[in-house]
Order: C-alpha cells, then sequence, then structure tokens
C-alpha cells in the first residue's frame, strides 16, 4: 500500500514554511529599511557635519589673515620714513606677541627686505605669491614642509593708497590647522582631509600624507572614484558612499565634502559604514531571536490547530479506505465542529448508508432470483446515477423471465416430438414383429414346397391357394415395409427438428451463461442451470445424430427390403400364374425354392438389424422423452411474470 504523508505534517510543514519566509521577508525588510534609513540620517549628516567644519577652517583662517591684515595695516610697515631697523623691530615684537615661524616683508618681486633670518630669501617660486600678486589682497597658502616643521603662510599686501608697496608674510605651524580636523570626531576609525583643485592631501591627521604631498586620485584609484572626487574638487558639497581602501582590502565609506570658503581647498570627511551597521547587526539579530521565538509560539498554536483540523479528516480517510476494502458495517464517527469538516463526515456516513442500503437491495433481488422466483419487482428507491443499477436489474429479471418463458414453450414441442418419436419407435417394433411372423411363414411355405415339390402335381390346387395366401401375405409385407419407409421418413423429420431444437436449447444456454455472467456472484446459480441445459442439449444432439445415422441406415435396409419384397410379390404372381404348369417347370421349380430359401434367409438378416435399429431408436426416443421431461419440470418450477 502507498504511504501516504500525514495532513498534519503537511499542513504544519506549509505554515511553518510561509511563517519563515515571511519573517524572513520582514526581516529582511525590516533590516533594509534600517540599513537605508541609516545611510541617508549618516550621509545628511556628513554632508552638514562637512559644511559645518568647512566654515570653522575657514574662521580659523580668517583669524589668521585678520591679523595679518591687522599688521599690514601699521605705518610702520607702510610709511617710507621708517627706518627698517624699526621695522625689524616690529616684527620682532609681533613674533613675541604671536607665534610665527618666521614673518617677514618682501618687495612686489618676491624678494625679502627684512625680517627673520629663517624667512626665505625669495617667495616668487611659490603657489600663492601669483595668486596674491594677481588678487593684490589676503592669500593663504598650502600648507608645506620645511626644515622639519609643517608651516603654512598667510600673505597681505602692505600698500600705500592704492599702491602696493610690498608684502608682508607670515609662517604659521600647521598645529593651528590641525587643531581644526583633531575635534572632528567621525566613528572609531573616521577621519578628515583638506584637499586642493589638483586631489593632493593638504591637511590632515597623518602628517605623512601632506609631507609625502599624497594624491587622493592616487590613493584610491577607480573610475567610480574619480568621478566622486572630481566633485569634491569642482568644489561642490555632498555626501557619498564610496569604496575606499587598497585592493584586497575595500571597505564601503560614507564620506562628506564641502568647499572651504575664502580659499580653493576642500573638506573631505569619510567614515567607514560598518561601524555604523553594528547597532542594524544587533537589531537584526534580535528581529531574528524574536522571529525565532514568534515561530516556536505559533508552532505551539498551529500543532494543536492542525490537529483539530486533521484528526477529522484523517477519521473520514480512514473509513474511505475501510469502504475500499468493501466494509460497510464500520459506523462512521461524525464531529460536530460546524465547518466544512462537519459536513464531509456527515456525508460520508449518508453516503455509506446510502451504499449499504443499495447493496442490501441487489443482494435481495439477486438472491430472490437465484431461488428460481423471476416474478420478483425491483425496489425503486435508487436514486442519482444509481438508478442504472435499478435499470439494469429490470432488464435482467425481464430478459430471464422472457428466456425462461421461451425454455418453456421450447420444453413442451420437445416433450411432444419426443413421445411422437416414442409412439413411432414403439409402432416400428410392432410392424417389424409382424414382418417376422410373416416371414416365418414365408420360410414354412418354401420348406413345404421344397418338400412337395415332386408332389406338385398332386398338390397344385394347395400350391395354387398357397401361392395366393403368399401373394396377400407379401402384399401386406409390402404395405407394412412401405409403412416403416413413412415412419423412418417422419422420424428423420422429427430428428432435425430435435436438433433444432437442441441447436436453440444451446444457445439459449450460452445467452443465460452471459447474463448469469453479468449478474456476478449472484447468478452463479443460474450459470449452473444453464451449464446442465448446455451439456443436455449437447448429449440430445450426440443422441440424435447418432439416431440419424441409425434412421438412413433403416431407410437403406427397408428400401432394399422393400424391393426383394416386390420381387418377392412378382414372384408370387408369376407363381400364381404359372400354377397350372407346374408340371412342366417341376425341375425349374426346385431351382426357385432354393432362390426363394436364399431370399427369404436375406430378408430375415435385414428384418433383424431392422429390429435392432427399432430397439435403439426406442431407448433413445425414451431418454429424450425423459430429458424433455426434466427439462420441462424445471422451467415449471421457475417463477415468472405473465
Amino acid at each position: 500500500m502507498k504511504k501516504y504523508r500525514n495532513l498534519k505534517h503537511k499542513i504544519t510543514f506549509y505554515v511553518m514554511s510561509a511563517s519563515i519566509i515571511i519573517t524572513l521577508l520582514i526581516t529582511k525588510i525590516m533590516y533594509g529599511g534600517s540599513v537605508r534609513s541609516t545611510d541617508a540620517t549618516v550621509l545628511d549628516n556628513m554632508q552638514i557635519t562637512a559644511r559645518i567644519s568647512a566654515q570653522n577652517i575657514s574662521s580659523n583662517l580668517h583669524l589668521l589673515t585678520e591679523r595679518m591684515y591687522n599688521f599690514s595695516t601699521e605705518p610702520v610697515f607702510i610709511d617710507e620714513s621708517v627706518s627698517p631697523g624699526k621695522k625689524q623691530e616690529r616684527i620682532d615684537t609681533i613674533k613675541l606677541q604671536i607665534e610665527f615661524v618666521w614673518l617677514s616683508a618682501y618687495d612686489i618681486s618676491g624678494h625679502k627686505l627684512y625680517g627673520d633670518a629663517s624667512a626665505p630669501d625669495s617667495v616668487s617660486d611659490t603657489k600663492y605669491f601669483p595668486l596674491m600678486e594677481q588678487t593684490q589682497n589676503l592669500t593663504v597658502g598650502e600648507p608645506y614642509y620645511d626644515n622639519g616643521i609643517l608651516q603654512l603662510c598667510v600673505g597681505a599686501p602692505l600698500k600705500n593708497g592704492e599702491e602696493v608697496a610690498g608684502y608682508l608674510i607670515g609662517s604659521y605651524k600647521y598645529d593651528l590647522l590641525n587643531d581644526v580636523l583633531s575635534p572632528l570626531v567621525l566613528g572609531d576609525t573616521g577621519s578628515a582631509c583638506i584637499i586642493n583643485a589638483d586631489g593632493d592631501i593638504i591637511g590632515d591627521r597623518n602628517l605623512q600624507n601632506i609631507i609625502d604631498r599624497k594624491n587622493i586620485y592616487d590613493l584610491y584609484p577607480s573610475a567610480e572614484n574619480t568621478e566622486n572626487f572630481q566633485k569634491v574638487t569642482s568644489f561642490q558639497t555632498g555626501a557619498m558612499q564610496m569604496q575606499l581602501g587598497s585592493e584586497l582590502g575595500r571597505r564601503i565609506y560614507y564620506t562628506g565634502y564641502s568647499p572651504i570658503p575664502g580659499t580653493n581647498w576642500a573638506l573631505f570627511l569619510y567614515v567607514p559604514r560598518i561601524e555604523f551597521m553594528n547597532t542594524n547587526y544587533i537589531s537584526a539579530g534580535l528581529s531574528g531571536l524574536l522571529a525565532l521565538l514568534a515561530l516556536l509560539a505559533a508552532a505551539a498554536v498551529i500543532v494543536p490547530v492542525s490537529q483539530r483540523i486533521t484528526r477529522p479528516l484523517a477519521s473520514a480517510t480512514s473509513r474511505l479506505q475501510a469502504l475500499s476494502d468493501g466494509n460497510l458495517s464500520e459506523e462512521v464517527v461524525l464531529f460536530k465542529t460546524n465547518d466544512e469538516t462537519a459536513v464531509l463526515t456527515d456525508a460520508l456516513a449518508k453516503t455509506i448508508g446510502s451504499l449499504k442500503h443499495y447493496i442490501q437491495d441487489i443482494e435481495t433481488t439477486l438472491s430472490t432470483l437465484a431461488s428460481g422466483n423471476y416474478a420478483i419487482d425491483v425496489p425503486d428507491d435508487f436514486h442519482g446515477d444509481f438508478a442504472s443499477i435499478r435499470t439494469s436489474l429490470c432488464n435482467i429479471t425481464d430478459a430471464l423471465n422472457k428466456t425462461m418463458m421461451k425454455m418453456g414453450l421450447s420444453s413442451v414441442k420437445v416433450s411432444d416430438c419426443a413421445k411422437e418419436l416414442l409412439d413411432g419407435s414403439r409402432e416400428q417394433m410392432q410392424v417389424l414383429h409382424a414382418m417376422e411372423d410373416n416371414m416365418a411363414a414365408i420360410t414354412s411355405s418354401i420348406e413345404k414346397n421344397k418338400k412337395n415339390v415332386l408332389q406338385i402335381e398332386d398338390c397344385a390346387e394347395m400350391a395354387s391357394q398357397k401361392t395366393t395366401l403368399g401373394g396377400e401375405y407379401m402384399q401386406n409385407m409390402l404395405d407394412s415395409m412401405s409403412q416403416i419407409h413413412e415412419s423412418v421418413k417422419e422420424i428423420s423429420s422429427i430428428s432435425l427438428m430435435i436438433d433444432n431444437i437442441s441447436r436453440q436449447t444451446n444457445l439459449l444456454s450460452l445467452n443465460a451463461s452471459v447474463e448469469a455472467a453479468r449478474a456476478g456472484e449472484a447468478g452463479r446459480g443460474f450459470a449452473v442451470v444453464a451449464e446442465e441445459i448446455g451439456q443436455l442439449s449437447n448429449q440430445t444432439a450426440e443422441a440424435l445424430h447418432k439416431t440419424g445415422d441409425l434412421i438412413s441406415h433403416a431407410s437403406q435396409t427397408i428400401d432394399a427390403g422393400l424391393e426383394t419384397a416386390g420381387q418377392t410379390a412378382k414372384t408370387f404372381q408369376e407363381i400364381a400364374g404359372l400354377t397350372l404348369q407346374y408340371r412342366d417347370i417341376s425341375s425349374r421349380l426346385a431351382d426357385t425354392v432354393k432362390e426363394q430359401t436364399d431370399a427369404v434367409a436375406s430378408a430375415n438378416g435385414r428384418l433383424a438389424t431392422l429390429q435392432d435399429i427399432a430397439g435403439r431408436n426406442d431407448e433413445m426416443s425414451a431418454a429424450s422423452l425423459a430429458q424433455a421431461e426434466d427439462l420441462r419440470n424445471y422451467v415449471s418450477q421457475v417463477k415468472i411474470k405473465r
């Protein structure tokens, strides 16, 4: 038997699977939403932080430039009447007030006029000097490394009226700028840097990057990064995610960038994205744990619920399996669940009750038919598609009634024919006995003729009388043999009729066997009767075949007897005509007597054969009559509709 999966397990499996999938989808959606929310929040904060930090740097730079502007506007540096010594003294005083690396004055060509000895003699080759010449305004130079110190130069024009007489340039330590970058705490490992328009790092917590003049494009090379860094160096404000790091250790970073007002620099902030994802990971883990607890709780609810759902279905399935095995006696367990399972079990109980009732009606009908009562009326309480069963039962009973009626009529005809055959056979025996007596008389006459042949003359009158008497006997014998011949013809005709009846009976038996097979187990009794009828029909056909052979042989013998009797009668006629000539033909009379003796002996032999044939015909006629009476009695015992 094929093994099926338990429906409770199926329900539990599918519900739990759906719950797990839904939980995973919800968790994924929540995690994805949290990640996207974190990305958006951090990027917004990065942009704001970059803008505010850039403004702070700009403010600090503004303080430096404002100091330099205040110094550059002092009369001591503008008045040409002040001696260089006085100017140098003022520079020394300023250095005592402000922590400069060096402070010097330069002419309009960039050569030092006076100032610290550590100051470069010329600044014409720096990047900020041409800009200062062009703008005739305060200029901040890019940080650079010199004499083991990172420095930041700020220059201001020395104007006498509208005319620029020179430039006052001071170099601050880079620490002043680094003090602004250091407070930018971005995560645990985040950082910030300042880059110029070419992508060179001019401000960084990692001072080595400034000393080595690292280029941001070279540090993180990729087509996507190049495109993103171009936004930074084009002095846009924004935030984005970027993949930074080496080829073997690239990670996604949150980045923010903003131009530093008053400069050609941009502030670039970056922090690893993973540092802000830990909360999401913990949240996802907690969500998974809660989902697992929810699934366990759901399983604790689903298993009993599925059991309550599947228990009626399992009971109905078990009852259906028992029904498929032919069990109609077991009661169906009804469940008052007020749902489809209650409808199912109630419908199953009604269906089994209907089947039991239908089978009982069929069993009753077939049992009645098997007992020989074909007049039964099939109950009419078959409904729906089961109505065809009642139609089939009605057709069977009608066919059996018609068949038995035909068998009754046929049995009567067979019985009558058998009686006629028996009567004819007995009449044939009587005729043959008479012929035997006649043949004995003829034999006695011939013997007397033989003994008295020498006394023909004396006994001519007696011979004439005997001859006349023999002629009458022969005529009687001819009449009897003609009657026997006609009787044999009638017997042959009756045999043919019985053979046809036997064939019809055999065909009827086959039809009855077919109908009994269709009736199944209930038609087995009728099948036995049909088989007996078929065997009886075959025996009758075999007996008729033998009878036909015997009748044919008897007919031939009778024909020969008729021919011989005719010859004998002719001889007796000749004897009657030649009685007066007996004296003249006495010598030939002995030969004639001898011939008569031989002919009579032959006739006696044929007569014995006819008697044997007639005896067998009588026996077979009696057997056929007995079988026909048995069939008639059986048919008369069957109750049929009229």
